[in-house]
């Protein structure tokens, strides 16, 4: 016979999890902040939970915004801004956005730029090449470049070809 009483939250049982989850995946602390609230945890255990995380070594903002920004610039070829948007959504401090963006600079380098536009610019349905650039400007703007940065990039390829 099931009790009706809700499930007490255990704080051992609770770290143990969160150590194990870590140590599977880089996880951001407001990642393991959410995840902990829907596992029932007070403000004050999820606090000591994530500093505990932090001294041990299993939770590190630094390491994960580094990875999660190198992950994304290298295989999804995400732009700086869209990155800096995930990051800042996902609870990482300004600081370690802007040196982990300042290490990434050489995967925006206009080479990458020039072949993500090239391989866009097969696949695209155009009748003028007015309505190409700015196709391929909007693509580039929503992978996280800037609108300035799209511009020149898809001036330079069109001027190329």
């Amino acid at each position: 016979m099931e009790s009706n009483t809700p499930k007490r939250f255990d704080y051992k049982k609770a770290l143990s999890r969160a150590q194990t989850l870590c140590s599977r995946q880089e996880k951001s602390p407001g990642d393991l902040r959410t995840k902990l609230q829907s596992w029932g945890a007070e403000p004050s255990e999820i606090s000591k939970i994530i500093e505990s995380l932090t001294t041990d070594g299993f939770l590190n903002e630094e390491r994960f915004a580094r990875s999660y920004a190198n992950d994304k610039a290298r295989f999804n070829r995400w732009g700086p801004v869209k990155i800096k948007m995930m990051l800042t959504a996902k609870g990482i401090s300004p600081d370690v956005i802007k040196e982990t963006l300042e290490n990434l600079t050489d995967m925006f380098s206009n080479d990458s730029l020039q072949q993500l536009i090239a391989q866009k610019a097969k696949t695209i349905k155009h009748s003028t090449a007015s309505e190409l650039k700015m196709k391929l400007v909007r693509f580039m703007v929503s992978r996280g470049h800037n609108t300035s940065t799209a511009f020149k990039a898809v001036e330079q390829y069109l001027s190329s070809r």
